[in-house]
């Protein structure tokens, strides 16, 4: 386990799980995109995004369907790690249950993720993690950058999305995840992050969010 600090990204190695690894990569990588890419209007420069149908914008890779820990023994498997790390590590607040929703995306050369976040300011998750179960070598890292600075987007008056188009140029860099297969690294879900271009074809991760359920 490695903890990167005060804002709380934790790495733990999974890298005895070898045959899990190649039977999840595989399948993630076969099932391609599953999700439409969304459309822009180009005369009014506007998109619509429909959640579970359209793949999100910054997303500029293959990516699946939102329910693999549903169709997929492994990605239950390394969901049900995570589960427990959040309780043994995070210290969450009460809660009733976790519900989650998992994907998987699959990098060729020159794809990438923008940068994002999957909690606040969108009214997200609690907890992000992300499973590599495929890296080849030169693979990209994924890349973190600092809510704790001064700058709360969703508490001033910076306009979020001018922002995320422009790579929250504001944010210092805070760290930097090299991936390795079997690694998987849980967050804060407000950490912004992103995948730069990778290099190599077949660069493959598991991705979940975490969402406490209030107590009754």
């Amino acid at each position: 386990m490695t903890n990167s600090g005060k804002a709380r990204i934790i790495e733990y190695d999974h890298s005895d799980l070898v045959e899990l690894n190649v039977r999840l990569s595989e399948w993630i990588i076969g099932l391609g995109d599953e999700l439409k890419a969304m459309e822009v209007d180009k005369m009014t420069m506007t998109s619509y995004y429909e959640p579970y149908i359209n793949k999100p914008l910054q997303c500029k890779c293959s990516m699946t369907n939102w329910d693999l820990a549903v169709r997929n023994e492994d990605a239950k498997f390394i969901t049900a790690l995570v589960g427990d790390y959040v309780d043994r590590d995070f210290s969450p607040r009460e809660h009733k249950n976790k519900e989650v929703e998992t994907w998987g995306v699959s990098y060729t050369e020159g794809e990438s993720i923008d940068w994002h976040c999957h909690g606040k300011p969108q009214g997200g998750s609690d907890y992000s993690f992300c499973y590599y179960p495929k890296v080849p070598e030169g693979s990209a890292n994924l890349l973190f950058k600092d809510i704790h600075s001064d700058i709360k987007h969703w508490e001033t008056n910076h306009d979020y999305y001018t922002d995320l188009q422009n790579g929250f140029p504001d944010y210092p860099m805070y760290y930097e995840c090299t991936p390795e297969e079997g690694k998987l690294i849980v967050w804060d879900a407000e950490i912004m992050h992103a995948v730069p271009p990778n290099k190599p074809n077949g660069r493959c991760a598991f991705i979940g969010n975490i969402f406490l359920t209030k107590r009754n």
